[in-house]
């Protein structure tokens, strides 16, 4: 059986983003201060908390807002290193738009 990773930061108060999050503003307003190890980590953090578990990383689960907030950021190539994305939400896809396939 294979392992679950579950990796993100998150504030005291329960938030992992600042206020105003949305297309163009993936982290909100001021958000980026709970993320900032992973945009200057020490090369430490960067082996234990980004390379290695990306190395092993098979799929990814993404809620919806995630993943309409960041695919611009991320582009032609799945987040985060994986080879399927899932994204899980309540309301169809909308069919005049092509779906993202990555795997």
């Amino acid at each position: 059986m294979g392992k679950v990773l579950i990796d993100i930061t998150m504030s005291v108060d329960g938030f992992v983003t600042g206020p105003n999050d949305g297309p163009g503003n993936g982290l909100g307003d001021g958000g980026r201060a709970l993320h900032e190890w992973v945009f200057h980590p020490t090369p430490d953090d960067l082996t234990v908390l980004v390379d290695e578990p990306q190395q092993r990383l098979g799929s990814c689960v993404l809620g919806r807002r995630t993943f309409d907030i960041a695919q611009e950021a991320w582009g032609e190539q799945p987040p985060f290193g994986a080879s399927t994305v899932f994204v899980l939400t309540h309301r169809p896809h909308d069919t005049r738009r092509p779906a993202r396939t990555w795997c």
